[in-house]
C-alpha cells in the first residue's frame, strides 16, 4: 500500500485572533489553506489535520497517510491525550471539558476511517515541506488581512 506524506501548520495572529492553516502534500504537490477571522492557534493546527485527511479520504483512499505536524498539542493529543478523554467523557487530567472538542471529535472519528499516522516535526527547521506549509499559510493571512503573520512558533522551539 501506498502512502502520502503530507505536511501541516496552523497560525493565529494574535492568538486568539486571526487565523489561519494549510496543508502540503509531498507526493502530489497538493495542496489547501483557508482563513477564520476569529481562532486559536491550537484550532487551526487542528484544523490543517482535519483537512489533510479529508483530502486523502476524497482522493487516495487507498493510500496508507503520513502527517507530519509541529504542533506537540495534536500530536501527543491524537496519539496519547485522546485516549483518556474518551474514557473519562472528554475532561482532562483536572477534570475541565477537553477544550476544541469539537474539533477532536472530528478528528478521531477521521483517524478511525484511514489508515493515518502523525508524526511530529520540528517546526522552523528547514524541512523543505515543513516550510512550504507554513509558508501557504502565511501567504493566505498576508491576502486577507493585508498584514505579515507574526511568529510566534519560533520563539518555542
Amino acid at each position: 500500500m501506498e502512502t502520502l506524506n503530507i505536511y501541516t501548520d496552523g497560525a493565529c495572529d494574535p492568538n486568539p485572533g486571526k487565523g489561519t492553516w494549510a496543508w502540503v502534500c509531498e507526493e502530489t504537490g497538493d495542496w489547501d489553506g483557508d482563513f477564520e477571522p476569529k481562532a486559536t492557534n491550537q484550532r487551526m493546527e487542528l484544523t490543517a489535520i482535519i483537512e489533510a485527511i479529508k483530502y486523502h479520504l476524497a482522493n487516495f483512499p487507498k493510500h496508507k497517510l503520513h502527517i507530519f505536524s509541529d504542533s506537540q498539542y495534536c500530536v501527543k493529543g491524537i496519539n496519547e491525550w485522546i485516549i483518556g478523554w474518551k474514557r473519562y467523557n472528554w475532561t482532562n487530567t483536572s477534570g475541565e471539558p477537553v477544550k476544541n472538542q469539537d474539533l477532536w471529535k472530528q478528528l478521531d472519528e477521521l483517524v478511525d476511517d484511514t489508515h493515518v499516522t502523525i508524526e511530529w516535526i520540528r517546526g522552523h527547521d528547514g524541512h523543505p515541506m515543513n516550510e512550504r506549509a507554513d509558508e501557504i499559510a502565511r501567504e493566505i493571512f498576508r491576502e486577507k488581512t493585508g498584514k505579515e503573520l507574526t511568529d510566534f512558533k519560533s520563539k518555542y522551539r
